[in-house]
């Protein structure tokens, strides 16, 4: 499963693409009836079934396309970041499916994904790849946590800017910590030297996807105080989910 909805055509209804994508990911037939009432309370979309799927919002469109892949039988399921579907009670909902799978239906499930939080309920082991090759295996908190901490180097590596002098992420209890969990509060310790120009300094969060949240600070709130400026900025549990 590398991307979800392929083969789907707009122009036909719901049900038409069930069929359709079903057979193309290598289901029979027999198996997509046998499943189709199974696939269609999956996705929720059974008042939409006969309507064509370019009038589906994208959230109804993944959500069906994700049900059909979900109830393949293969005896090895490769799942390359495909559950990043929906919105977040889907998503909890995917991440269900794919343990079922591995653990109620006894199949092998490879998933490859840099969502930390679904790593370490979903797998029972993890492996960490660097450049292609692997760098830690082994537990799957244990294995989260080292990925964390070679993405937290890596991205001090790329910091050239004359401006930061520092940036660290801390705990609930004010401590520095390279890694968080999903539910965690968020903080950020900052020091900067105001650049001369006053211009402004943001806050930009990238995610693997290079996907990322600014937080702008207007420099004309400092500029009374004279050397270095520390930031503290705080936000909420889940304010990113």
């Amino acid at each position: 499963m590398l991307e979800v909805g392929t083969g789907f055509h707009a122009e036909l209804t719901g049900r038409e693409n069930i069929y359709i994508n079903g057979a193309i990911l290598g289901m029979t037939r027999a198996e997509i009836r046998r499943t189709f009432d199974e696939i269609v309370a999956f996705a929720e979309v059974e008042r939409f079934l006969d309507t064509p799927v370019k009038r589906y919002s994208s959230g109804m469109y993944v959500r069906l396309a994700f049900a059909v892949a979900a109830h393949l039988e293969p005896e090895i399921l490769v799942v390359d970041e495909v559950l990043a579907v929906g919105d977040g009670e889907f998503q909890r909902k995917c991440i269900g499916k794919m343990h079922d799978i591995a653990t109620g239906e006894g199949r092998t499930v490879l998933f490859v994904s840099h969502n930390l939080p679904a790593i370490v309920n979903l797998c029972t082991s993890a492996i960490c790849l660097n450049a292609g090759k692997i760098v830690q295996t082994g537990e799957p908190s244990a294995v989260c946590a080292g990925y964390a901490a070679l993405r937290n180097t890596a991205l001090k590596s790329r910091n050239s800017s004359d401006i930061l002098e520092e940036i660290i992420l801390l705990n609930a209890a004010n401590q520095p910590s390279p890694n968080l969990m999903q539910g965690d509060l968020l903080k950020f310790r900052v020091i900067v030297t105001p650049p001369e120009d006053r211009g402004i300094i943001s806050l930009i969060l990238r995610d693997v996807r290079d996907s990322y949240s600014s937080f702008m600070i207007r420099n004309s709130h400092y500029q009374k105080l004279m050397g270095r400026i520390w930031l503290s900025i705080l936000m909420p549990a889940n304010f990113l989910y």
